[in-house]
């Protein structure tokens, strides 16, 4: 299951398959210990619904506050795939750097490359501090998009300049395969599956 359809469940109700899903997101990440700290609470509150022990006042107060630390999860769950984004275009312009412009024929291109990976860089840190609800959010994670777009021509300077960096083409998948998770939970359009 993905963000999005996580973020149905609960708004069903289905506090319970969320949690499972939520903990299957999670599972392997700095997260998971939140997402099982969040299950274990939902087995208290069943546990305190079935003993009589709520009336129905806390009863919805508690459901309230598992699903609050449920979305809450879910928007940290993002922002740790967004500085995953940043973490593999950090490495992609780490490595372009090293790469010799002195035996390559578009030493220029090389150069531009670094820049914008810099720049898209920059923007996608800004993310972490945008509001939950910014209109920012879509536009900077669009320009990812639009730079994992341009590399669908190989024929193109910026793909020939990944091409030849070592691990170019696999950093730039792992970035794909982030952005897609992180794109369909604002809302943008997912790069095509040949990067992956």
């Amino acid at each position: 299951m993905n963000l999005i359809d996580i973020k149905e469940l609960v708004a069903k109700g289905r506090s319970e398959a969320a949690i499972k899903a939520l903990m299957e997101l999670t599972k392997e990440t700095e997260l998971e210990s939140g997402a099982i700290s969040i299950s274990r609470s939902y087995r208290t509150y069943k546990r305190n619904i079935i003993s009589g022990i709520l009336d129905s006042n806390e009863e919805r107060k508690e459901e309230a506050l598992i699903t609050r630390r449920i979305l809450d999860l879910l928007n940290e769950y993002e922002l740790l795939q967004i500085k995953g984004i940043k973490s593999s275009i950090d490495q992609l312009q780490t490595e372009i750097e090293t790469v010799n412009v002195d035996e390559v024929e578009e030493a220029r291109t090389v150069q531009d490359t670094v820049e914008q990976l810099g720049d898209l860089s920059k923007q996608v840190e800004e993310i972490e501090f945008l509001d939950p609800g910014s209109n920012e959010k879509p536009k900077i994670l669009g320009k990812v998009g639009d730079f994992l777009n341009s590399l669908s021509d190989p024929d193109s300077k910026t793909g020939k300049v990944i091409r030849i960096v070592k691990d170019g083409v696999e950093i730039v998948q792992d970035i794909a395969r982030t952005y897609n998770s992180v794109a369909e939970w604002v809302g943008l359009p997912q790069v095509p599956r040949l990067f992956l």
